[in-house]
């Protein structure tokens, strides 16, 4: 198979990039960015025989050569960039995947028209979230609530600028996509709403958590209509949550201030973040559900080894689970007798998405089942 990374050279698509390479069913891995000397270099780095081919993401012409021939198209870039690295999937009718959008009702149209599956929210959360519900349902008689929370305990707002840009949107206060789902109503929420205690263990210790605009809210309220709540909460380290509470304070993560600010931020902080340093990561999927006329509380937990990973633990597993969703896509879209833009929950086969992803030995989920 052939697959194309576009922001190769960006937090979680060098890991994304590093993975693929040594993957098997990968014939041929392009990648593209506009750092193209780091790109160059990620390719000398990750070489796995033969070497990565490398387009400058600022030549388009070159990037859509490259998708010709291609099962895939792998979007690592910002979010906000979203629809424009879409319409290059859908004027190449070439399956495409990304970390997270929203595409329009248009884009959706257009996918399905031209005969592509478009899998977005393909990392962590969304992504092996939205699987793992999956595979709650597949079990269960009724779903009736979903709970998922992440805490990430790194002292800083974000390790690349596609980083910022999550964080800033997440838990800005003008944030119209920032839902929570409860009795067949998706419901606005401000920042630091929904306030939910979660034991993350040694991962991330016991945690606050609260409401933050993640796509799983939408998909799995629309996929399953038996829920009666669903929400994403989480939270980051306490230095970051404080001093985005001063941000919205004084109204610089407004509407009409939000882009400003986060461009201050990282011309003053962009140069100083360390993405090496060591820090954790706790993710959780609570699905409340009742087989046989029982309640069945079953808690997923998404694990990986801190002792391999003390460094980006967050990049390097949203990365993980991307390339497992990018490598399914591409063996099987084509196959899979469905076109358009899909949810994750609608696309993966829990089983298959979970060997494939145990082949890496690096992320792993474990569940338990409470009966109350």
């Amino acid at each position: 198979m052939k697959i194309v990374i576009v922001g190769a050279c960006g937090a979680v698509g060098r890991w994304v990039a590093a993975d693929l390479a040594s993957c098997a069913e990968v014939d041929q891995l392009v990648l593209s960015d506009v750092e193209i000397d780091r790109t160059n270099a990620l390719a000398e780095q990750i070489a796995d025989g033969d070497r990565p081919t490398v387009v400058d993401g600022r030549d388009q012409s070159s990037l859509r050569r490259a998708l010709a021939g291609a099962d895939l198209l792998m979007n690592c870039a910002s979010f906000l960039m979203a629809e424009e690295i879409l319409e290059l999937a859908l004027d190449a009718k070439v399956d495409y995947v990304d970390l997270m959008s929203s595409p329009s009702a248009d884009a959706r149209a257009r996918a399905a028209a031209a005969g592509i599956v478009a899998v977005t929210g393909v990392g962590t959360s969304p992504g092996m979230t939205n699987v793992l519900i999956r595979h709650a349902a597949d079990e269960f008689d009724v779903l009736e609530e979903v709970h998922i929370s992440f805490a990430i305990s790194r002292p800083h707002l974000a390790a690349s600028k596609g980083g910022l840009d999550t964080v800033l949107w997440e838990l800005g206060r003008h944030c119209p996509e920032r839902v929570y789902y409860a009795d067949g109503v998706l419901r606005p929420a401000g920042p630091r709403e929904g306030s939910r205690t979660i034991d993350f263990g040694e991962r991330a210790g016991v945690r606050d958590v609260f409401y933050v605009p993640h796509p799983e809210t939408a998909s799995v309220s629309r996929n399953f209509p038996s829920l009666r709540f669903c929400a994403v909460r989480g939270t980051w380290h306490p230095q970051v949550m404080a001093e985005i509470a001063v941000l919205n304070k004084y109204g610089l993560l407004d509407a009409d201030t939000h882009e400003q600010t986060k461009e201050v931020l990282w011309d003053k902080l962009g140069t100083a973040l360390d993405p090496t340093m060591p820090h954790y990561w706790g993710l959780n999927v609570e699905v409340l559900a009742s087989a046989n006329g029982a309640t069945v509380q079953r808690v997923y937990e998404i694990i990986y080894d801190r002792a391999t990973w003390p460094e980006q633990p967050v990049t390097r597993g949203t990365a993980v689970a991307a390339a497992v969703c990018g490598q399914l896509v591409a063996r099987n879209a084509r196959n899979s007798g469905r076109t358009g833009v899909l949810d994750p929950e609608s696309f993966f086969a829990p089983e298959e998405f979970l060997a494939t992803l145990r082949e890496r030995g690096t992320l792993d989920a474990r569940w338990t089942d409470t009966v109350i």
